[in-house]
């Protein structure tokens, strides 16, 4: 039986979740960076970049992005800026209303979640009620960048139910608008499935001539710990699991509310390298074709191998 290490966790949760990007300032620097095509210009073909708000129960997401688009002085500023809010209706869903229903704030949606909106209505309620931006509906007559003001464009994407359709739904969503090459992505995901995500993004992409950039943005690596530090873990899979939490983590530094069950995130965790792995049973080249190679570092396999071991033993 395999003792239940905290190690491993924190290896496959850093590498899963992928941060290329650390927080809102800088996204700002990796914009900054990106080259400027010497044929373009705000008013004829403007170049633009676009983050992608992929719908998720760990809603702090959403607030982060939205914090940085809205307010007196929004950090995202100046920018020809298109926000896609992605996200249908999925396996996942349920738990994204049960963490709006038990937010101080966002629980008075309550009763528009009887409803069963889809993940970006969800966040579109959010963004617009709570910090004051303006999503583009599909009656609304311009839907192309802003030429003059460089104000953030936002766009909702509704039917995609998994990480392939968000990337493919999205790029139909921008294509059908004209805004068919988007000089970067920036992909905000729940950590777990962030890599797989710009994975996918690279996929939807990948017969496009100078396609864009693809980077990813979780706000922030989960780190778990022990809640006292003279606990060791247990060789007892659940005993140990209740004496684990989240760490203080993300640009803030204080701890995001709302994260997963513990349990639920080191199933996340393990079912996810399967997907990564570019072999028969995976979703890279060789496999499903979905997404594709990742290179897996073999410190990734060996903590797969350990806490997968480790949390099998609830179940022998």
């Amino acid at each position: 039986m395999s003792l239940l290490t905290l190690r491993p966790i924190n290896t496959l949760s850093s590498f899963l979740a992928h941060e290329q990007l650390r927080d809102a300032a800088a996204v700002n620097r990796f914009f900054d960076s990106l080259p400027t095509s010497p044929n373009t210009s705000a008013q004829t073909n403007p170049q633009f970049d676009v983050v992608v708000l992929c719908g998720s129960a760990i809603l702090s997401l959403g607030e982060d992005v939205f914090s940085a688009l809205s307010g007196a002085d929004p950090v995202l500023r100046q920018r020809n800026l298109i926000l896609v809010i992605c996200g249908g209706i999925g396996h996942s869903t349920p738990l994204m209303y049960a963490a709006v229903r038990r937010h101080p704030r966002y629980r008075v949606l309550a009763d528009a979640l009887d409803g069963q909106p889809p993940e970006a209505r969800v966040l579109q309620m959010i963004a617009e009620r709570w910090f004051g931006l303006t999503v583009k509906t599909r009656d609304d007559c311009d839907l192309a960048v802003p030429p003059e003001a460089f104000a953030p464009t936002i766009i909702v994407e509704d039917k995609s139910t998994n990480c392939g359709a968000n990337a493919l739904e999205t790029k139909q969503v921008l294509d059908a608008r004209g805004l068919t090459s988007p000089r970067s992505i920036v992909v905000v995901q729940d950590a777990t499935m962030s890599r797989r995500t710009a994975a996918c993004f690279e996929k939807a992409y990948e017969g496009i001539r100078k396609g864009p950039v693809v980077v990813t943005w979780p706000t922030f690596v989960p780190v778990v710990t022990l809640r006292h530090a003279s606990v060791e873990p247990s060789d007892c899979v659940e005993h140990g699991i209740a004496h684990f939490e989240f760490d203080d983590t993300g640009p803030t530094g204080v701890r995001k509310a709302g994260l997963w069950e513990m349990r639920r995130f080191l199933d996340l965790l393990v079912g996810e390298i399967p997907r990564l792995r570019d072999d028969e049973n995976g979703y890279g080249p060789r496999g499903k074709g979905f997404i594709g190679h990742v290179d897996v570092p073999v410190e990734v396999e060996e903590a797969w191998t350990t806490l997968t071991g480790a949390l099998q033993t609830t179940t022998r």
